[in-house]
């Protein structure tokens, strides 16, 4: 199924809007379309840490949470430029543990199935070589998760290690993560009964 293509006036819109100056705040209706998002992704991204950083300006006596936001267009520009990646492996890396348990990435490996290493990097000096190999059914190309990789055999150890520890750091990074929400919902608890 092929993507629906912009209309002109879309192109149009995003060309004006690229050309606005860093400092221009912009509603965020204009920032969906700079970004090609729609506006539930774009409040999706407020909620979550590491979105565009925007600007709600709320009076100390307002109610409610329904004043506006708003995005300079500098700002826009660094996120957008964020989210540049040069793979699927990279989006699944940034995405964190859930991307090394559910991406696919192609890794070579022996006739037997040990696996040589990975075989996205395409700027590694082997890469060129292990691809001729594969060219001529010497080694084979799996698709396979970088979890399963991990459970694998590997052809050498070295290389089975420093991949898993790119691994361990990501499951060193979720603990820590979670330990601190818990600490955060401990100390939120023990400032309500002090305040009772």
């Amino acid at each position: 199924m092929s993507e629906k293509l912009p209309s002109l006036e879309e192109l149009g819109y995003r060309d004006a809007i690229s050309k606005l100056h860093d400092d221009t705040v912009v509603e965020e209706g204009v920032a969906a379309i700079f970004l090609k998002v729609t506006l539930k992704v774009l409040k999706g991204l407020r909620a979550e840490d590491g979105g565009p950083l925007f600007i709600k300006v709320a009076a100390k006596r307002s109610k409610g949470r329904n004043q506006a936001v708003t995005y300079e267009m500098g700002e826009l520009r660094r996120f957008r430029a964020s989210q540049k990646y040069s793979s699927t492996l990279e989006v699944a890396r940034r995405q964190g543990l859930l991307g090394w348990v559910s991406g696919i990435e192609p890794f070579w490996a022996t006739p037997e199935k040990s696996i040589i290493d990975s075989a996205v990097n395409q700027d590694a000096p082997e890469w060129e070589a292990m691809f001729c190999k594969a060219a001529r059914s010497e080694i084979q190309i799996l698709w396979i998760s970088p979890r399963e990789a991990i459970g694998a055999t590997w052809a050498g150890a070295g290389k089975h290690r420093a991949f898993a520890d790119e691994y361990l750091e990501l499951l060193r990074n979720e603990a820590a993560g979670v330990s601190a929400s818990v600490e955060a919902s401990e100390l939120s608890e023990s400032m309500e009964r002090r305040n009772q």
